[in-house]
C-alpha cells in the first residue's frame, strides 16, 4: 500500500491533499476533532483512575480504609482535568485527553514490575507504555467525536462500577450471618470485690516458643526464647504450654479474643469490607471485656499500633487514648506499591511504630496525669514481631528501604532471619517493658497474647494448609499475670476465644462458662473452614 498522498477526485479533476498522518504525527496534530473537550477531560480523569478503583474493588479484605484511596483519586481526577485543559492549548482535546490519561494510567498499573526493580526501571518502563498506550489510544479514536464520547463514557463508566462494587460487595450475604454478636457486657451476682487494672497485649503475629524453635532450628536458626521467658516468669507471669488462636487473620482473631465469641463461622458468609465493618469496633473497645468492665466502674484506655488502621484509637470509644495517632499504613503500602514512588513514598518512621516499652513509657504517664482513682483496662496492639521488620541483629533501627520493610510479603523464606532479629528484639523489649509496668503496678492483671503465629510454612497463592502450616500459623504466644487463685487448669482456658472469660471469671470470683474452642482456617477466596482441633497442644 502507498504512503504517499491521497488523492480526491472531484469532477473529474485529481486534487493532492495532505500526507496521511502516521500515530506519532496524529498523537502531536493540532486539529481537533469538533466538539471533544469536556470528552477529553473525562476520558484522562477516568483512565487516571481506574486502578485506583481496581485497587480498591480487588483488595476490599485487606484495605481497612478507603479514604486514602479517594482522597488520592480526587487529586488525581483534578490534576488530570487540569493538564488536559493545558495540554489542548497545544494538542488537540482528545489526544490532551488520551496522553493525560495513558500516564496517570501508567502510574498506577506497575503493579506487575518484579518488586526489586528500582526506580530508574519503574520511570522507564512508565515512560515508555505510557506513550504506547497513548498512542495507539489516539489512533483508535481516530477522528470521530462519536468514538471519543464513547470511549470517555466507557472509562467513566467502569470507575463508577468498580467504585460501587467496592462499596457494597458483601452486604447481601450478611443478612444470612450466623448470630454470633456478643452481649453488650456481661452482669454479674455481686460487684467485683477487687479491681485491680487490667492490661491485654496482643502481640502480632508472634508464635509459640516451642513451635518457632521447632521449625526454625530445622532450618538452621537459632530462636530460642527461654531466657525471655524465663525473665518474664520471674516477674509472675505463667507461659500457656499450649496457647492456641482461633483465627488465622488478625481481624477475626482480635475481635474473637475480646467478644469471647467465635467472630466467623463457616456457615455464616461474611466477606469484603464486612469483615472489617464487623470486626473493626471490636478491636477499637466496643467489645464483650471492655463493656463488663466499664460496666464495673473501669476506664477504657487504648492504644493503637501506630501503622494499622483497624486499631487505631476511636474517642468516641476509649476514655483514653495512648500514643501516636494511627495511620493507615496497610492502605497506603498497598496503593503505593502500584507505582514507581513505591520505594520512596513517606512512610511511618520506624522510631514511630509501637513496641513494648514506648507503649508502657505512655501508660505510665498517664497514669501521673489521671486525675482519679478509677481502675482502668488497657488493650494495646503491638506490630512486632510481626512485619515490617524493624531492626538489625543488634536491635538498631533497620534502613527503611530495604526487603522487608512494608506490611506486605513479609513471611518470604528469605525473610527468616529478618524475623529471627525481630523476635529476639521483642523478647528484650518485653523483659524491660514488663518489669517497669509490674514496679509501678505490681496488683494489675496482665496477659501478654498473640492474634497468630507466623506463616512461613505455607504457601500464599494456594493456601493449603499441611499440618505444619497449621501448627505454625495457630500456636501463639501467650503469658498471663494473675493471681494464683485465678489460674485455670482446663484447656479451654488456654484458647484466644476465653479472654473476656478468664479476666472476667478472676475479678467476679464466678465460675466461667467457656466457649468450646476451635481453630478456622482460610481459602484463597477469604472463607473460613473449620481446621477439626481445638487447640495446639505443645509437643
Amino acid at each position: 500500500m502507498s504512503s504517499g498522498p491521497v488523492e480526491d477526485v472531484v469532477d473529474g479533476d485529481v486534487t493532492a491533499t495532505a500526507p496521511r498522518q502516521s500515530i506519532l504525527g496524529r498523537l502531536f496534530t493540532r486539529k481537533p476533532i469538533p466538539h471533544t473537550r469536556l470528552q477529553s477531560i473525562v476520558l484522562a480523569a477516568s483512565l487516571t483512575v481506574i486502578p485506583l478503583a481496581l485497587l480498591l474493588s480487588n483488595n476490599q479484605g485487606t484495605i481497612a480504609n478507603r479514604q486514602p484511596i479517594l482522597q488520592i483519586a480526587l487529586v488525581a481526577l483534578i490534576v488530570s482535568a487540569i493538564l488536559t485543559v493545558v495540554f489542548s492549548t497545544k494538542l488537540a482535546p482528545h489526544v490532551a485527553g488520551a496522553l493525560v490519561g495513558g500516564f496517570g494510567y501508567g502510574f498506577f498499573s506497575l503493579s506487575w514490575i518484579p518488586e526489586r526493580a528500582g526506580t530508574p526501571t519503574l520511570l522507564l518502563f512508565w515512560t515508555v507504555t505510557s506513550l504506547i498506550g497513548s498512542a495507539v489510544l489516539v489512533w483508535l479514536l481516530s477522528d470521530s467525536k462519536v468514538i471519543v464520547t464513547l470511549a470517555s463514557l466507557a472509562s467513566a463508566a467502569v470507575v463508577v462500577f468498580l467504585v460501587a462494587t467496592s462499596s457494597t460487595s458483601g452486604r447481601d450475604e450478611v443478612a444470612g450471618r450466623a448470630d454470633s454478636v456478643a452481649p453488650e457486657a456481661l452482669s454479674f451476682a455481686e460487684p467485683f470485690e477487687r479491681t485491680p487494672n487490667v492490661y491485654v497485649f496482643v502481640l502480632d503475629g508472634f508464635g509459640r516458643p516451642d513451635v518457632l524453635t521447632e521449625q526454625f532450628e530445622a532450618r538452621g536458626f537459632d530462636i530460642d526464647l527461654s531466657e525471655s521467658v524465663d525473665e518474664l516468669e520471674t516477674l509472675g507471669f505463667v507461659q500457656d504450654a499450649d496457647g492456641s488462636a482461633n483465627y488465622v487473620q488478625s481481624i477475626l482473631s482480635i475481635p474473637s479474643a475480646l467478644n469471647g465469641t467465635l467472630h466467623h463461622l463457616p456457615d455464616a458468609p461474611l466477606s469484603g469490607f464486612e469483615i472489617w465493618r464487623t470486626g473493626r469496633p471490636a478491636v477499637q473497645g466496643d467489645n464483650l471485656l471492655v463493656n463488663s468492665l466499664r460496666a464495673a466502674g473501669y476506664e477504657y484506655w487504648h492504644s493503637g499500633s501506630v501503622i494499622w488502621d483497624a486499631t487505631a484509637c476511636a474517642p468516641s470509644i476509649a476514655d483514653r487514648c495512648l500514643g501516636l495517632d494511627t495511620a493507615d499504613q496497610e492502605t497506603i503500602s498497598a496503593l503505593w506499591s502500584n507505582t514507581p514512588l513505591r520505594q520512596h513514598v513517606g512512610l511511618v518512621p520506624f522510631e514511630d511504630f509501637s513496641d513494648p516499652e514506648s507503649t508502657v513509657d505512655s501508660i505510665l504517664e498517664a497514669r501521673a496525669q489521671r486525675t482519679n482513682d478509677d481502675p482502668y483496662v488497657v488493650f494495646s496492639h503491638i506490630v512486632s514481631p510481626h512485619q515490617p521488620y524493624r531492626f538489625e541483629q543488634d536491635c538498631q533501627l533497620r534502613n527503611r528501604t530495604g526487603t522487608g520493610t512494608t506490611l506486605d510479603n513479609g513471611s518470604l523464606p528469605e525473610h527468616r532471619p529478618l524475623f529471627v532479629n525481630q523476635v529476639h528484639c521483642l523478647g528484650d523489649q518485653l523483659e524491660e517493658a514488663m518489669a517497669e509496668l509490674v514496679e509501678a503496678d505490681p496488683d494489675a492483671l496482665i496477659l501478654l497474647q498473640a492474634d497468630h503465629g507466623t506463616a512461613f510454612e505455607i504457601n500464599h497463592d494456594t493456601l493449603d494448609w499441611t499440618d505444619t502450616a497449621i501448627r505454625e500459623r495457630l500456636a501463639i504466644f501467650r503469658m498471663t499475670r494473675v493471681p494464683d487463685v485465678c489460674r485455670r487448669s482446663e484447656p479451654e482456658a488456654q484458647s484466644l476465644v476465653n479472654t473476656p472469660q478468664l479476666i472476667l471469671s478472676c475479678l467476679s470470683g464466678e465460675e466461667p462458662e467457656w466457649i468450646e474452642p476451635q481453630m478456622f482456617l482460610l481459602t484463597v477466596e477469604q472463607e473460613v473452614f473449620d481446621a477439626g482441633a481445638p487447640l495446639i497442644f505443645a509437643e
